[in-house]
């Protein structure tokens, strides 16, 4: 196996789509709403995921800490994203696995949701399109 393949063989084997939240993404974006990838991926992985994985179809963007040279929780990182987007913080909304994450996108002045299994549910049903929130 050369480099390639063995990097395309790692990229292949950590790739575990959530089909449930991809069909959220789905409806969001059918109902208007924008939205954006913002991971601490390397910018192959963040490659990957935007063309393998498909998600450049489904978000307007990909922000990648690979490429843009910070990462999350630096508070400049959300500060590069609402720049870059144009618009102001109180028009954020994240979604983040991590507690660190999530209170930093806070203190930058995002809405942030902590996702944990425990909490899966209470995102479905505060995305859904259509839903009174």
């Amino acid at each position: 196996m050369n480099a390639r393949q063995i990097l395309e063989f790692w990229l292949d084997l950590d790739a575990k789509p959530d089909h449930e939240m991809l069909a959220l993404v789905d409806a969001l974006k059918q109902s208007g709403a924008r939205q954006v990838i913002a991971t601490n991926n390397e910018a192959q992985r963040a490659a990957y995921i935007a063309g393998e994985m498909g998600m450049e179809m489904r978000v307007g963007r990909i922000f990648a800490s690979g490429t843009m040279g910070i990462a999350k929780p630096d508070p400049d990182y959300f500060t590069h994203i609402t720049d870059q987007l144009g618009v102001g913080p109180d028009q954020m909304f994240f979604v983040d696995d991590l507690d660190k994450n999530v209170e930093s996108a806070r203190a930058a002045g995002w809405t942030a949701f902590h996702f944990t299994p425990e909490t899966r549910e209470a995102l479905i049903e505060r995305l859904r399109p259509g839903e009174t929130k």
